[in-house]
């Protein structure tokens, strides 16, 4: 005889089943099932803050900031989320959406940290401006 379909098969069971991934250091599962959750309820704060952790934590900011955008997007400040979309702008030399994200007490969470990076995100702004382009790349 077959019972009822699990309560587990559901939203709330994957995103159970990424929680315990999570707690048990299972990130690659704990990204799969927190996906699963996102892509079905996109608005879920929670699933999203969740698998940025996880793709955060496995270094895997350029995937992670989707989630991270959607994240922001509605609302949400975060200090993952944050970090997620500071490493995307610094990796693209997006330097002026750094100085954007920081002015708008959208960073990292650590008030020395985030003036640092202000500080040089401003600095290499104006390398830019002055020379046309980083010495390292010319």
């Amino acid at each position: 005889m077959l019972g009822a379909p699990s309560f587990a098969e559901g939203l709330a069971g994957s995103y159970l089943a990424g929680r315990q991934a999570s707690l048990d250091g299972r990130l690659d599962a704990s990204v799969q099932y927190f996906s699963k959750v996102v892509a079905q309820d996109s608005a879920n704060i929670m699933a999203l803050e969740q698998l940025i952790l996880a793709q955060g934590a496995l270094g895997r900011f350029e995937q992670a900031l989707p989630a991270a955008q959607a994240f922001t997007n509605q609302g949400a400040n975060g200090q993952w989320a944050n970090l997620v979309v500071i490493a995307n702008a610094a990796k693209s030399q997006n330097y002026s959406a750094l100085s954007r994200l920081l002015q708008e007490q959208r960073g990292i969470g650590h008030p020395l940290i985030d003036d640092l990076i202000e500080a040089w995100s401003l600095a290499l702004q104006r390398i830019l401006v002055g020379l046309g382009g980083l010495p390292w790349q010319m």
